[in-house]
């Protein structure tokens, strides 16, 4: 591409090069090196070439004396492309272009400080909104062992710590995500009682309305991990819901014309009797998943345990426990409950192998780390933003080989405070 046009200097050798010219009138400012204030056109060549780990940016302002006037910006990505805005003032729009060519960008920089024509067809600019998009969702990691679920008085103590974790969020929640890591030693335990302690614990802060109204979908999962806790996230636009979640055909559909509730034993007892004539196989013996579907009238909350109790049959009987019921629960490692318009029945649960990560989710873009400052100061909100960063892959990221873990999904970020985050 060449190297960047020069001003000449009139007469060679009656400046240094890094002698102001007036005729640029530009401000640059770059990640490393401060502010240079009418830089003459070699020592704008020079910072250009400078760019690269440690010092990404370089903004050029125009210095004609209007508040949010002209101004072009490049970013050099760890990956080596080149991100190009320019904007003519405060009242226009912002327009982007990329580009793995730094000779190129230095090129186009160059010549619009000079105020020359060429750089608009250099690259192919299109408009960029740099307001925060609408907040789809966001997650928070709330350490310590869910398995308190099961162990009161130890329950309270979870239940407000999960509760003082998320935080009051806005309202307009339509899907919220719990994805539990548990002690390796500890994994036998009811996935849908760690639900229900989480949903109450929601419930405290006031983002998720009492009887889940609204609240379209939950999906859960647990696993075994080395530091155990619970990845919560609660999600304002739904991603395209999928159906069927399973890699092809689940075990177990069985479908119902009611949704039993807990304190009807004969209800339980019609629809243990279901699921009895649809399997007729031995109780599965692997980790498994619920897909369980209901119309929007039910209240998902009520009819967890007893959909779960009657699935008897296909989850086998445990051997000590109390009640008529006693399915062997703790296998099932992924679970959605899900409220679908035009449902045919009352209920419908499917069951399988567990699906893979992000299957049957919605599924936040990955928070980006913040900038780190060259004396590796912190603020909170740089804090908070690592730990996002960190929740997020250990939510989504697929779990290397020999992780542990039944081989369900990882757990269930970020965007913004209402109002971002876009999904995949």
């Amino acid at each position: 591409m060449g190297d960047p046009p020069i001003v000449a200097d009139g007469q060679a050798g009656a400046r240094t090069s890094h002698e102001p010219v007036t005729l640029l009138g530009i401000s640059a400012r770059c990640q490393r090196g401060g502010t240079y204030e009418d830089p003459s056109v070699e020592l704008l060549t020079d910072l250009l070439r400078s760019l690269g780990p440690g010092n990404s940016f370089i903004i050029l302002d125009r210095l004609d004396g209007t508040p949010e006037g002209p101004f072009a910006q490049a970013y050099l990505d760890p990956d080596g492309s080149w991100i190009v805005d320019h904007r003519k003032d405060g009242a226009s729009p912002l327009f982007r272009a990329l580009t793995r060519d730094g000779d190129l960008v230095r090129m186009i920089l160059v010549e619009w400080c000079l105020g020359l024509p060429g750089w608009r067809t250099r690259l192919a600019w299109a408009p960029f909104d740099l307001r925060p998009p609408a907040r789809v969702a966001t997650v928070e990691w709330v350490e310590g062992s869910p398995q308190a679920a099961e162990n009161p008085p130890h329950d309270a103590e979870w239940r407000r710590r999960v509760a003082t974790r998320v935080g009051r969020r806005r309202t307009g929640v339509v899907e919220v995500r719990l994805d539990f890591e548990l002690e390796p030693a500890r994994t036998l335990i009811d996935l849908d009682n760690m639900v229900r302690l989480a949903l109450d614990a929601l419930r405290d802060t006031g983002t998720v309305p009492r009887g889940l109204v609204g609240i379209e979908t939950i999906v859960a999962t647990k696993r075994a991990g080395r530091t155990p806790g619970l990845g919560t996230s609660v999600v304002w636009t739904a991603g395209p819901f999928v159906d069927n979640p399973f890699a092809g055909e689940p075990d177990l559909v069985v479908t119902h014309s009611s949704v039993p509730r807990d304190e009807s034993a004969a209800e339980k007892d019609a629809w243990r009797d279901a699921v009895a004539a649809a399997w007729r196989g031995a109780p599965a013996r692997k980790a498994l998943g619920l897909d369980i579907a209901v119309t929007r009238q039910t209240s998902v909350a009520a009819m967890l345990k007893p959909v779960i109790d009657g699935l008897e049959p296909y989850l086998g009987r445990a051997p000590r426990g109390r009640g008529r019921l006693r399915p062997l629960d703790e296998q099932v490692t992924w679970l959605r409950i899900s409220r679908q318009r035009g449902l045919p029945v009352a209920l419908r649960v499917r069951a399988g192998t567990p699906p893979p990560v992000g299957i049957g989710r919605t599924v936040p873009s990955q928070p980006g780390l913040p900038e780190m400052d060259p004396d590796f100061s912190f603020s909170m909100s740089d804090l908070d933003g690592i730990d996002r960063h960190v929740a997020w892959r250990r939510l989504f990221e697929k779990p290397p080989a020999g992780a542990g873990g039944s081989g369900a999904p990882t757990s269930a970020v970020e965007v913004s405070e209402p109002g971002g985050s876009s999904q995949q």
